[in-house]
């Protein structure tokens, strides 16, 4: 540690706090746990997996974090609060049928809002579902 003081004091030193790895948990962050699952819950694209999120953050402002950080590919459609996740992991809506899409669930209950309208809370738990018809084969 003491060959790392000089690079300290010229201020080339830092620490990404920004990876989740190195997030402390804090006033600001609340713990959530968040995972991914293709077509009839068949594909795992992201187990089950504990994060912290900013304290306040929607559901959308949430996934975007988790995908980034997990390097998982996404799209999006629309913007503001009526925003939609069209593609995960190059699964697309409408790919297995015009029914098809992503949707979402917290806490085991599929939500009919918009993903930028649910504020999560502690220890609620996010997953992101696709659906094949209409998420009739969610319930």
């Amino acid at each position: 540690m003491s060959n790392l003081l000089p690079l300290a004091a010229l201020g080339l030193l830092f620490i990404n706090k920004s990876h989740p790895s190195y997030r402390q948990q804090d006033a600001d962050t609340i713990p959530i746990t968040f995972s991914v699952l293709g077509p009839k819950g068949a594909t795992i694209l992201l187990p089950p997996t504990p994060q912290d999120v900013t304290r306040g953050d929607s559901v959308l402002q949430a996934s975007i974090e988790v995908f980034t950080n997990q390097h998982i590919a996404y799209a999006l459609s629309g913007q503001g609060h009526t925003s939609l996740v069209v593609s995960i992991s190059d699964l697309k809506n409408t790919d297995y049928g015009p029914n098809s899409r992503w949707l979402y669930k917290v806490n085991g209950t599929l939500q009919s809002s918009y993903p930028n309208d649910y504020t999560l809370k502690s220890g609620d738990i996010v997953e992101w579902v696709y659906t094949t018809n209409s998420g009739e084969d969610l319930h």
